[in-house]
């Protein structure tokens, strides 16, 4: 045999131990599995970055206040307002020669803002919140007038919107208020000391009845209450009933027919032309004193 052609012809078989030809014993070395390759950390901080800005996109979005409905309502309680803005001083007297910017105010709501129809005992509007506010000014020392809280609609029909406040008046009762709206008490020292000089706060609601095609007022209702007021400055119920029972007050103030109005000043007359009998204070000395002398 010649070892060359052996060599030649088995040198590189597959001849394993037990000479069987293509199957080996040892052990296979498989290739090793690589490890799986790590993301990007850039890649995930981008991807995250964008994630994050889209959520804060989204959230800056849904967190942006929603646009409110304008209220269909708001013209009317601007009305209101104007009400408590042209009186929260009470009433101006007009005054000669110079008219005060409380009167101008006053005179274009009592002119522009009211319904030129008769409503209140043959008058109109108007002219009866004007006779009003004259006589309460007149019997009080008005320190202030003021709304309490928001206007309320209470009932909208057809044309007609009835609206409701509530309100509050700053009162000082003088030695004028017990004469004119309180004489039932003028011999009741002690009631007069505790009244006179004293301010009071007495809480009213008030309706406006207010049409929407023209936007004036046409009827007001008013309810004070002079008991809770007084109430503050009274020893008891019994004092408190004595000083109300016979008051000259009525459901939104003092009452006209039992009290005095005051004369409307003539704009063509100034005081020094007015003859001494006209004057307002030429008929209450001899009363004035008296009260004078309780309080003394």
């Amino acid at each position: 045999k010649d070892p060359h052609l052996v060599d030649v012809l088995l040198g590189r078989a597959l001849i394993a131990d037990n000479a069987m030809l293509g199957v080996v014993d040892e052990p296979i070395v498989l290739e090793e599995e690589k490890p799986a390759s790590p993301i990007d950390s850039e890649t995930v901080d981008d991807s995250s970055e964008k994630e994050n800005d889209g959520s804060q996109n989204v959230q800056s979005v849904s967190s942006k206040p929603e646009k409110q409905a304008k209220d269909p309502y708001e013209v009317y309680r601007k009305i209101v307002k104007a009400y408590f803005s042209a009186f929260e001083n009470g009433y101006q007297q007009a005054s000669i020669p110079q008219i005060t910017p409380s009167e101008v105010a006053q005179r274009d709501f009592l002119q522009h803002r009211f319904a030129s129809s008769k409503a209140i005992d043959g008058e109109t509007t108007a002219k009866y919140v004007e006779k009003r506010w004259r006589l309460l000014s007149d019997c009080f020392e008005v320190f202030g007038f003021q709304q309490k809280g928001t206007a309320r609609i209470e009932r909208d029909n057809c044309d007609v919107l009835l609206i409701q406040v509530s309100a509050k008046y700053i009162l000082r009762i003088t030695v004028h208020t017990i004469e004119s709206v309180f004489p039932h008490i003028l011999s009741n020292q002690p009631c007069i000391k505790m009244l006179v000089e004293k301010t009071i706060m007495v809480p009213s609601e008030i309706t406006f009845s207010v049409k929407k095609s023209t936007r004036r007022i046409v009827r007001m209702d008013e309810k004070m209450d002079f008991a809770v007021a007084l109430g503050e400055l009274l020893p008891d119920s019994s004092a408190l009933s004595f000083v109300i029972s016979e008051a000259f007050l009525s459901r939104d103030g003092v009452d006209f027919n039992r009290a005095d109005l005051p004369q409307e000043p003539e704009p063509e007359r100034n005081e020094k032309q007015q003859p001494e009998g006209n004057k307002k204070d030429s008929n209450t000395p001899a009363r004035s004193m008296r009260i004078a002398d309780i309080l003394s």
